[in-house]
Order: C-alpha cells, then structure tokens, then sequence
C-alpha cells in the first residue's frame, strides 16, 4: 500500500573527522558530492524468513521496516532482525512518524488491526470494523486510515474515530491512500467486480470524498498506488498501459515502457526522482518512466530515505537495495600473489556515483600494523616502496556524499627481494 511518510529536506556538506584510525589522505573529485545522475545499483539484501512482505517504511539508513505475513523485519544500518508481532496475519501497510512512533494495519480471520511501535515493542491500538487499506500521517495527533469500503479512522493523538464516507462511487474497493494535508488526501482503487472493474480515484477537501476521473478504462483494470508529490503533482498507476498525472487541474496520461509494467506502489524522493514498483523496478526521471531493474518476483511496496538510499519488498521475504554505491571488487593485484620489491598499484572497479575510495593497507595481518589508509578519487592507488619478506593486506570501499559501501574482502601479497 501507499503510505505517506514524513521528510525533512537539507544539504549535507562532506567533512571529514581525522584522528585515531581514520586518518586519511583526502583526494575528492571535482565532481564530488553531485549525484543527481547517478543511477542507482540494485542488489538483494540477507534477510531473515518473514513470509511474503506486504510493506517497508524508512525512516533513515538505519532505521527501516518490513513487514508482512510473519514477524515485523527492523533494519538496523547493517542487517535485518525478527521483531515479533502482537497479533497473527498480514501486515498490509505502515506509517513513521519518529523512531518511537510507527503505526501498521492489517488484518487475519478474526479482525482488522492498528497496530502502533513506541521505541521498545508493537502493540495493537484499535480493531476496525473494516479492513484498512490506506495509512497516512500529518504529524504524532493526526493519523489517517481508510476502509476497504465504506469508513475511514482519525487518529487524534488520544483515540481513534470513525467515520463513515460515503464513497460517491458504488462498489468501490480501495487500494491506495496517500496526502498532502489532512485536507487533501487521495485514494485510489476500483469500482465494479471481475472482470468488469473500472478504476476509480477519490479525493478528500476535509470534509466530504469526491470523485476524479482517472482517464483509464479496460476490463479488469484498477489503480493500487497513489503518490502525492505536492497538492499540484499527484501520480496513481496499477495494471494499466500508462499512469496517470494530477497538475493541479487536470489529469494525464502518461506513457509506461513495453511491456507494460504492473505499479504496487510508489514512493517520491522530488517531483523528477519517483519509484514504482510491481512487476519491474521503474523510475520517473520528469521527462519519462524507465524501467531500472527486473528483479524477478513480485514487489509490493517501496520506499527511499534519499535519492541515494531506497528500498523495496516483495514475495518470500524479498528485499532489495538501491543505493548509489555498493561493495567495491578489488581487481589487482591477485590474492595471494607474489610481487617484486618496490611500490604496489592497487587497482579495484570504478563506480560511476561514487565520489572518493577509501583504501586500507596493513602488514602481517588484517589485524596487523597500519602502513596506509588514504582516500582517493581514482579506483587506483599507488603505494610507497614496501619492504620485502613481508605480506600485506588491503581492502577499499566506495563513498558518496551520505555513506559508505561496505568494504571488500581483504586481499593480500607478499613483497619477494
């Protein structure tokens, strides 16, 4: 599902801290700290089993959740832990406010649920008469969910209401939920049953649900995600041949790559930087959709911390990571080969969004004495003249304005007179 998530913009300027073991040698590019054309790398992450995944919500590069058929899944900057889960069933969509304030929906056989996650465990905080199908938050007092049908909930930092909206269209289902405010909230979904169904858009001025023309018919057709960008860019999309535009006035069409892809959901980091994904991974770059990556299973929910750092969940516990950087392969020297005397090139793949590399070179050990740590701007570093009998240890890894990649496996050689 679709859910509104709570950003605060600002510009991050490098620095670096020199002292005890980071001490480097600092050789930035010139084009350093400017991803803007960067594509980014999309790489499946370790995860425990968590059954099919429904949802992901990102709060900052090491604070994420997931969650689904089985327990809540928390990443912790550098891997994802088992969080259990108050109640049994499937958990559809999610909500973060702070750290110690997220709230989920679902639902199981028995009942319909929100649940709420207050910094230590997840507990349920109110039972629907409805299934909720859209999540989203203004702030910690005003918290908005929508029914499968018939009811919407407010949150009002004290207690749950309910409240009857009188959808305009008859047998509509809803599927997605997303705003700008509290009076300007969007909901999508379809009218109809299979496989005569017509998709439908909703929007809420703060008192009444209004219908929108959504320019999309066919048979069996239906919006699932709902992005509000700004109160005057609005995208929704489903299993349609193209997705649709809200400028303020009026909708578009917009066209999708062949062959078509199927939106789940879609997340913005700025109105020419937005995710889709479904079928594929797919990119609006504000001149076209674009497909990024196949990832070869369904997904069902996305979500980006920054325009280098976004996430994505889908069946069997998939969980994929894009980012502008990843772990470095280190190409030369060889592991475990012999060198003449003298200074070492070493050489690893160049990554084009990475602004500087950091290397580390040790003797005897991983563990053993620093000779060189240093960071470059070039996917080569010479060192000084190393002493022969001895064997060295290196590794790198890429960095861009926000982070670092993971470092590569340690390599090592050995210096022969």
């Amino acid at each position: 599902m679709n859910i509104r998530k709570l950003v605060s913009a600002f510009t991050l300027l490098p620095f670096f801290l020199l002292g005890n073991d980071d001490n480097f040698l600092i050789h930035i590019r010139a084009s350093a700290f400017s991803n803007g054309s960067c594509k980014l790398i999309w790489r499946p992450t370790d995860t425990p089993k968590a059954g099919n995944l429904f949802t992901v919500e990102a709060l900052n590069e090491n604070d994420v959740w997931a969650a689904g058929s089985g327990n809540f899944l928390h990443w912790d900057g550098s891997r994802w832990n088992l969080v259990a889960k108050p109640v049994a069933g499937d958990v559809r969509g999610m909500v973060a406010i702070a750290t110690n304030d997220v709230w989920a929906f679902g639902f199981n056989a028995d009942s319909n649920f929100i649940l709420h996650w207050d910094g230590v465990a997840w507990s349920t905080a109110f039972n629907p008469n409805e299934s909720v199908m859209g999540l989203v938050a203004f702030s910690e007092n005003d918290v908005w969910a929508m029914g499968l049908a018939n009811e919407y909930y407010h949150w009002n930092g004290v207690t749950w209401n309910t409240s009857a909206y009188g959808s305009p269209v008859p047998n509509a289902t809803i599927l997605g939920m997303d705003g700008a405010a509290a009076n300007e909230m969007w909901a999508v979904g379809y009218t109809g049953t299979t496989p005569a169904t017509t998709p439908i858009i909703l929007r809420f001025d703060g008192n009444t649900w209004n219908e929108h023309h959504s320019l999309l018919t066919g048979p069996y057709s239906y919006l699932d995600a709902v992005r509000v960008v700004s109160a005057d860019d609005v995208w929704a999309a489903g299993n349609l041949q193209v997705a649709v535009h809200w400028d303020g006035n009026a909708w578009s069409s917009v066209g999708l790559p062949n062959p078509y892809p199927v939106f789940r959901s879609l997340t913005a980091v700025a109105a020419d930087d937005i995710y889709g994904v479904g079928s594929e991974i797919v990119h609006w770059d504000g001149e076209s959709w674009q497909v990024v990556a196949t990832p070869g299973i369904l997904l069902n929910a996305v979500d980006a911390v920054s325009a280098s750092d976004v996430w994505a969940v889908g069946r069997r516990s998939k969980i994929v990571h894009g980012t502008s950087i990843a772990q470095v392969r280190a190409r030369a020297p060889k592991d475990n080969s012999e060198l003449p005397e003298g200074k070492v090139s070493l050489r690893w793949q160049d990554q084009d969004c990475a602004d500087y590399y950091k290397v580390v070179l040790r003797r005897d050990s991983p563990k053993g004495k620093k000779i060189t740590r240093a960071a470059v701007s070039e996917n080569e570093f010479l060192t000084r003249p190393l002493q022969p009998n001895d064997d060295y240890f290196w590794r790198v890894r890429a960095c861009d304005s926000v982070r670092c990649s993971d470092w590569s496996k340690w390599r090592s050689f050995h210096i022969v007179p």
